[in-house]
């Protein structure tokens, strides 16, 4: 797949302005067309256009008689651009707004969950409530067949309970993840399903292995690209690195996960990565 690069972000946005200069535009096409443009914008880091773009599209649906699935579609999609420029309050209440619009739908159970997967996800890095989030992924969990839990949700599921320091629990979560990640052929869950193995070294005191299997997931996932997961993989091998007493080593690894969020757009991997570069710094 071509990565969509900056400039690529840039056109699809400048092509959505000029479907929306179309006379005569139909409602749906105006919401789906705002919709990726706001998305095209915040992941270009332009987040004061993004805001208004995705803004309209909560305008219209205020506005407007509109089915519960195609609010649940259009505040879901705004919500991901809030929550993609670091509007954790607004994205979280669009959040909220989608499910209770999913639950409207008499097909909206897929819905439902991923909504609470990505309500669970600001409460886990955003609000520091892993316990709420643990409690909402359990909620998607139990709303899944067994055919319908995606990678998606096993890897926020997985990686929560990292966060929650239930190490034994979560190496049962992260090999049930990777195998729907394998299964989907999804390599970027896998690698950053692997990350996640390299925590649960690092708790064993592991350092060695954790740091070599940081090593070769950075390495790949350099490789994909996947910026975000090697931004985080990155500051955890600083952190690793500082542990270890190789300080320099340890202070270019934080400025590279900094580069790399940044360069992306990445509001929660810049965040995690300038910690990373503060911890170095206070050294």
């Amino acid at each position: 797949k071509r990565k969509l690069t900056l400039d690529a972000k840039g056109e699809i946005a400048a092509l959505a302005d000029t479907i929306l200069a179309t006379p005569g535009l139909s409602l749906e096409t105006r919401i789906k067309t705002l919709s990726c443009q706001g998305m095209a914008l915040s992941l270009a880091g332009n987040a004061q256009r993004a805001r208004e773009t995705a803004q309209r599209v909560v305008d219209i649906v205020d506005h407007n008689e509109l089915s519960p699935a195609f609010q649940l579609r259009a505040l879901s999609n705004a919500g991901a651009v809030f929550h993609n420029i670091g509007d954790i309050a607004m994205a979280e209440t669009l959040y909220e707004r989608a499910y209770e619009a999913a639950q409207g739908d008499e097909d909206g159970k897929e819905a439902q969950q991923v909504m609470l997967t990505n309500l669970a996800m600001i409460h886990s890095e955003y609000l520091g409530d892993p316990e709420a989030a643990d409690r909402q992924l359990r909620a998607a969990l139990a709303l899944a067949t067994s055919q319908s839990i995606g990678v998606l949700l096993a890897y926020n599921f997985a990686c929560n309970l990292v966060r929650l320091e239930r190490y034994d629990e979560a190496a049962g979560a992260i090999d049930r993840a990777e195998v729907l990640a394998k299964a989907e052929g999804s390599r970027m869950f896998e690698y950053r399903l692997a990350s996640e193995r390299a925590m649960l070294l690092r708790h064993r005191h592991q350092d060695r292995e954790a740091r070599r299997l940081l090593e070769t997931t950075i390495e790949a996932q350099r490789a994909l690209p996947d910026p975000g997961g090697e931004s985080l993989s990155l500051s955890r091998l600083s952190a690793l690195l500082r542990g270890a007493g190789e300080l320099p080593q340890a202070l270019a690894k934080a400025r590279r996960a900094v580069e790399l969020a940044e360069s992306a757009a990445l509001h929660q991997e810049r965040l995690t990565a300038l910690a990373a570069l503060a911890t170095q710094r206070n050294e």
